[in-house]
């Protein structure tokens, strides 16, 4: 048995992502509707339902997938390109398992399994160009959904809009690509190093070679460009309509990451589109249909003025978005609001 077959062996009896059910947002709330591991896998191999988010380890084919559609890191694995230098530059390297441009550290099951995340944090790592061997995905049920195309051409586009240059991609046939991977050097050129740290060296080298993976710190895409202020392209724009926020606070206490904030003197909603990943969680709570998040959009405004006062009614503070329609005079929370305050919210018999 080769290599490359005891490789596929060792795959198929684990080949499911790493889960972390605490960045799920279906832990942080039942409301949510986010299901795009389940729209992303090809095999159906995932399964959600009023009672759970589960995944039939017999069916998972291990492409990835679901790791590139999960908005919230909670999906994991240690497939990456490699990092080499070429044509003066760093370039990653990635070839389809499909294909049978075989080489350590290169091949992955599914190049479409490079999600936006992963794509940002190559790009702050210094990747410039990512050069991938692919067979005919139209052909190809991992083929059907997201491509890496799109999602570098999302990324293109912001990094276009902050004066920053881009990432090319070019496809090449198997034997470019092979020819290209064993000529171009490691990322990183390690000092020269004693026969006493031979072995650390050596440890080091197949690392930066791309043999050996380290998996994915998680982060938020935007924040690793410059930050996104009102008018700017984000990957992820929460928008909040002052005429329809009632403000109950619930897309402020839910968000993961703080990408919707109350200002420290509470006087503002405050937007950090950066910070968003776009999980939709926010517009789930939202009962009065306030919040949304665009994709690769403008943020059309960044903080969100607050009447701030104390309930006529129940004595209750409060606080509501100052917006054109709303009534200066206005003194009532939204709870009392909503019940036209005169109504008796308990009652003792």
């Amino acid at each position: 048995m080769n290599w490359w077959d005891l490789r596929s062996e060792v795959r198929s009896a684990c080949l499911g992502p790493d889960v972390d059910p605490g960045r799920c947002i279906h832990t942080h709330a039942e409301v949510g509707s986010c299901r795009r591991c389940v729209d992303a896998c090809p095999a159906a191999a995932w399964m959600l339902d009023d009672e759970q988010l589960a995944i039939d380890a017999s069916a998972c084919d291990g492409c990835g997938l679901c790791v590139a559609a999960c908005p919230e890191g909670a999906l994991s694995h240690d497939v990456a390109p490699a990092l080499r230098r070429w044509g003066g530059l760093t370039a990653a390297f990635a070839a389809c398992e499909r294909v049978g441009a075989k080489a350590a550290g290169a091949t992955v099951p599914c190049v479409h399994a490079f999600g936006l995340t992963r794509l940002a944090a190559l790009y702050r790592d210094g990747v410039r160009r990512l050069l991938v061997c692919v067979g005919e995905c139209e052909d190809c049920p991992r083929g059907a959904g997201e491509r890496l195309s799109t999602r570098l051409a999302t990324l293109n586009r912001v990094l276009a809009q902050r004066g920053l240059s881009g990432m090319v991609a070019r496809k090449l046939t198997t034997s470019q690509w092979r020819r290209f991977f064993t000529t171009a050097a490691p990322a990183v050129a390690g000092p020269a190093m004693s026969r006493r740290h031979f072995l650390r060296g050596a440890l080091t080298s197949v690392a930066e070679s791309g043999a050996v993976k380290k998996p994915l710190e998680w982060q938020a895409p935007g924040s690793v460009l410059p930050r996104a202020g009102a008018g700017e392209l984000a990957f992820f724009a929460p928008y909040l309509d002052a005429e329809l926020c009632n403000g109950c606070g619930g897309c402020i206490r839910v968000c993961p990451h703080g990408a919707l904030r109350l200002a420290e003197r509470g006087d503002a909603y405050e937007v950090h589109a950066d910070a968003c990943t776009g999980c939709g969680l926010c517009a789930d709570v939202c009962d009065q249909h306030a919040m949304s998040v665009d994709t690769c959009s403008v943020v059309k405004c960044s903080r969100v003025p607050l009447q701030v006062g104390r309930c006529r009614a129940c004595g209750a503070d409060f606080h509501r978005p100052i917006s054109a329609s709303a009534a200066a005079s206005e003194m009532h929370c939204h709870v009392c609001a909503r019940t036209r305050h005169h109504r008796n919210l308990f009652q003792v018999i």
